[in-house]
């Protein structure tokens, strides 16, 4: 269930994502305003929202071992940095893609 500040939030994330899009850590709050190419990765991606394109279940650790670099345009980690070990060594893999 989506509630205002959380609504709020991803319609701003939203407004600045654009081509190929990777939401990591997105199962609990799927943005619903994500539009165009969207991926999904996530350790309890259980059911695919319906703008995403696909979804992964996978570790948030893993997500640069799972794609080619440069691969996407935008990445959002917007659920996730309470929940990584080393947050600045994650973020600096993730960011080569």
């Amino acid at each position: 269930m989506f509630t205002k500040p959380l609504d709020l939030r991803h319609r701003r994330i939203a407004k600045y994502a654009k081509g190929e899009v990777l939401d990591i850590g997105y199962a609990d709050h799927p943005n619903r305003f994500l539009r165009g190419d969207a991926s999904g990765v996530d350790l309890v991606a259980n059911i695919k929202p319906p703008n995403y394109k696909k979804i992964l279940k996978r570790d948030a650790s893993e997500v640069s071992m799972l794609f080619e670099k440069k691969q996407f345009d935008t990445i959002v980690a917007a659920e996730i940095i309470e929940h990584l070990e080393n947050p600045k060594k994650e973020f600096s893999k993730i960011h080569k893609l």
